[in-house]
């Protein structure tokens, strides 16, 4: 993903760029769209196992097809050293934070088993960053870098797709476990949201590259902020007809913002640091990916573990104590069975379980809004700046 980025900053500038990574965005959103069909398909007739087996094909046509077209387009290289230790500690830290933050769930928030490695992690974070900047202020290698853009633009990546993935992660599973579907069909009602961002996307890349990146990715943000808020109301009762228009406000987002925080990244660097800015943007897109799933999926165990066994009193099973076992499935949506209920008492189980399931995945999804209203702060105070600086 990085060269992929960085090749396109080499071929086109100016307001072209935006275009060119808004036609990007769409082929990525392609597969994205695809990609839970074709998985649905593998998954009802092979297995799990079977969704790794197109990648080997799809990466061997893809690398045929690009040798021909890809050309080492020369110029000048950026005189940067690649420091191992550093990129050692930074995965140490990564994987710290990660691991605290799935303990969470488990252990409690302020248990020692999830402060003490999000502390460390935190920690190990803000050192290398400290040690980073200064070192670069003493070589020089951030000259004719936009320090701010660069970081407002990889901040507000991370923060977005907190959002972004929760929508996939938790709304898949309520298809699922909570309206029923297989995950082929999950796939296919999945499917219209992803397609309309891809086919936005190239129009996402015009306003970008007419109007300057700020204004259509605060647009962005904002329209999934309202996606989120919409997709939280959803609960036990609800069906696909509920979500499908906040899941249209979802895919117009996704077709505005990474085309424009990508265009704010890549305007922030000079051409021969490229491959610098598409790599620390693709660490930060992985970056709010796994925190979308580790706190999300967090905020979802500990609500249901909070509010199971009120759903359970609210369809007549107050005398029912759940085993940890059982509200660890039901984070996951999967209705409780006890052996031997009755399919009366079968129904309500799945019926409190929906409901549990629904409200942990509505709080969980206004925490997500919380961290896209935080990217959005992000944009405004870069806007701002620039207006101070123009004055």
């Amino acid at each position: 993903m990085p060269t992929t980025i960085a090749a396109l900053r080499g071929a086109f500038a100016g307001p072209r760029l935006g275009f060119a990574l808004g036609l990007w965005l769409a082929a990525a959103l392609g597969g994205a769209a695809t990609g839970p069909v074709i998985g649905g398909l593998l998954i009802a007739g092979f297995s799990w196992r079977a969704v790794f087996w197109p990648q080997v094909a799809l990466g061997l046509v893809a690398t045929l097809l690009a040798l021909p077209v890809v050309r080492d387009r020369g110029g000048r290289r950026s005189e940067v050293s690649v420091r191992l230790g550093g990129l050692a500690v930074v995965a140490l830290a990564l994987a710290a934070l990660v691991a605290g933050l799935i303990r969470a769930g488990a252990a409690g928030w302020g248990s020692g088993q999830a402060l003490a490695p999000i502390g460390a992690g935190v920690g190990l974070l803000g050192a290398v960053a400290w040690l980073a900047a200064r070192s670069a202020r003493r070589s020089g290698v951030l000259g004719g870098t936009d320090v701010a853009g660069l970081s407002a633009g990889l901040l507000v990546l991370v923060l977005a797709f907190v959002g972004n993935v929760g929508v996939y992660f938790l709304v898949s599973i309520w298809l699922q476990r909570v309206v029923g579907l297989s995950p082929l069909a999950a796939g296919v009602q999945l499917l219209p949201t992803a397609g309309l961002a891809a086919i936005a996307s190239p129009l996402g890349g015009r306003l970008v590259a007419r109007l300057g990146p700020e204004r259509p990715l605060a647009a962005g943000l904002l329209l999934q902020i309202g996606s989120l808020l919409g997709l939280a109301t959803l609960g036990g009762g609800s069906s696909y007809a509920d979500a499908l228009p906040f899941l249209v406000l979802f895919g117009l987002s996704v077709a505005l913002i990474p085309t424009a925080a990508f265009t704010v990244v890549m305007r922030s660097v000079a051409p021969e640091r490229s491959g610098l800015a598409s790599g620390a943007q693709t660490c930060a897109l992985n970056l709010g990916a796994v925190l979308s799933v580790a706190v999300l999926g967090t905020i979802v165990a500990s609500a249901v573990a909070a509010r199971y066994g009120d759903a359970l009193t609210q369809v007549g099973l107050g005398a029912h104590v759940p085993s940890a076992a059982a509200i660890a499935d039901v984070s996951q949506g999967i209705a409780e069975a006890p052996a031997g209920a009755g399919e009366a008492t079968l129904a309500a189980f799945r019926q409190a379980s929906a409901a549990a399931f629904s409200g942990a995945m509505g709080l969980a999804l206004r925490v997500g809004a919380g961290f896209v209203l935080a990217a959005l702060a992000v944009v405004a105070a870069l806007s701002l700046q620039r207006r101070r600086s123009a004055i």
